[in-house]
């Protein structure tokens, strides 16, 4: 869902790219220029978690594929990512409430379940560890 919701907002990653690529034949612009408005090291940072935008939730669907745990480390990140831009980690839902105030506030929420599910999935007791549990104490798990 992470690298669906990245994907559907296509103007979050490719901002730095589409900006220099129109502006550079026409106005010559630097690179400086570019970051001028914000200011080099915000413009900078926005730059490198817009990047982060799209490369996490490929990371982490590559990492769920081979089966590492690592895979929920960016699927936590990833809520954090996309609230900095007003996206919601579960792509469209988000639009279902109405504008401003009500969307804010649903984003954020989402994003906070998005990353609760994360942890618990990371740090959450499965069935391998009270098998685990039962075999230490020398008792026959049940099924």
């Amino acid at each position: 869902m992470a690298l669906l919701s990245a994907l559907s907002l296509p103007g979050v990653f490719l901002w730095p790219i589409n900006a220099l690529i129109i502006l550079w034949p026409i106005n010559a612009v630097k690179l400086h220029d570019y970051y001028a408005a914000d200011g080099m090291l915000l413009g900078t940072f926005i730059d490198a978690l817009r990047i982060l935008f799209l490369v996490g939730p490929i990371a982490t669907v590559v990492g769920a594929i081979r089966r590492k745990r690592w895979a929920l480390y960016g699927l936590m990140a990833f809520p954090v990512i996309a609230w900095v831009f007003g996206a919601a980690a579960i792509p469209y839902i988000a639009f279902v409430f109405p504008t401003i105030t009500p969307r804010a506030v649903a984003i954020t929420i989402i994003n906070l379940l998005v990353i609760a599910v994360a942890v618990w999935l990371l740090w959450g007791r499965s069935n391998n560890t009270i098998e685990r549990d039962a075999r230490k104490s020398g008792a026959r798990p049940s099924l």
